[in-house]
């Protein structure tokens, strides 16, 4: 018989700040985990075995982050509660909020997922049901 003895850490903060409510933790397509808060994202680094602070555009106000996707592009989207949805251009390191602008009313996003094979991203909302981004094929 083989016993198999389990290890775990706790970690209490990253880059200087501490986490608080742990909301979520989600994987991208290169099984980087990412632990979201309610006022801060972090990419966990298997090498280092320690969490970098992604910058965010809410200036480290109270913002509860729920979800966090990649598309197919790279690029990262992030959902919130109360503020709205998020896109993270990696290239141009740069975030853009959608509004309704965008014919997305998704002040409370609650949920994300990359739909590969028509090139969008699906949407759940606390209040106003689901909204998918991207390709026009219906």
């Amino acid at each position: 018989m083989t016993i198999i003895q389990e290890r775990s850490a706790n970690w209490g903060s990253a880059g200087g700040k501490s986490f608080t409510a742990c909301v979520n933790i989600c994987t991208d397509r290169q099984n980087n985990i990412w632990l979201l808060t309610e006022t801060n994202v972090y990419r966990y680094d298997r090498v280092k075995q320690q969490f970098s602070l992604l910058p965010t555009p809410n200036n480290e106000e109270p913002v509860v982050f729920t979800d966090i996707i990649e598309d197919k592009s790279g690029d990262y989207w992030l959902s919130t509660w109360r503020d709205g949805l998020y896109r993270y251009k990696i290239k141009e390191k740069s975030f853009r909020k959608f509004t309704e602008k965008d014919h997305i009313y998704a002040n409370s996003a609650t949920a994300l997922i990359n739909d590969p094979v028509d090139n969008a991203v699906w949407i759940g909302t606390f209040n106003t049901g689901a909204y998918r981004y991207g390709s026009a094929k219906r």
